[in-house]
C-alpha cells in the first residue's frame, strides 16, 4: 500500500487546511525504507460511523496535536483512477487549542511505512 493513499477500502480522504496569514499548515511524512519525505495536508479516511467533519477533527488531533473547528468544505477534488481514494475533501479549519507538533499514525500498516516528522 502506498502510504499517501491510506486504507484501500476508503473512497474519500478527508483532510484539514489551516490558513493563517497566507500560509497553510502541512505535515511531513518520511518513508522508513527510502528516507523519501513529502508534505501534505493532515487527513485520512473515515472510521465507521464517523462524519467527514469528525474525521477531520480526529486526524488533525492525531497528526498535528491541534483541536480544530471545521468551518466548511473548501475543495472536493477527484483523484486519478487506481489509487486508494477516489476523492479528496479538504475542509477549512480553525485551531481551538493545542500547539502544532508532529503527531503519529495510528494505523499499524501505515506506521510501518512512514512517520510524521514535521509540521509547518
Amino acid at each position: 500500500m502506498n502510504p499517501e493513499e491510506g486504507d484501500p477500502r476508503r473512497t474519500i480522504r478527508c483532510q484539514g487546511a489551516i490558513v493563517k496569514e497566507d500560509r497553510i499548515l502541512l505535515i511531513q511524512h518520511r518513508e522508513h525504507g527510502s528516507g523519501r519525505s513529502y508534505w501534505l495536508f493532515p487527513g485520512g479516511g473515515q472510521d465507521e460511523g464517523e462524519t467527514e467533519e469528525q474525521c477531520v477533527q480526529r486526524e488533525m488531533q492525531e497528526e498535528t496535536g491541534l483541536t480544530v473547528r471545521v468551518e466548511r468544505l473548501l475543495l472536493d477534488m477527484p483523484m486519478p483512477p487506481g489509487g486508494a481514494y477516489q476523492r479528496h475533501h479538504t475542509y477549512l479549519c480553525t485551531p481551538l487549542s493545542g500547539e502544532a507538533r508532529p503527531g503519529y499514525e495510528p494505523e499499524v500498516e501505515a506506521a510501518q511505512s512512514y512517520s510524521i516528522v514535521g509540521v509547518k
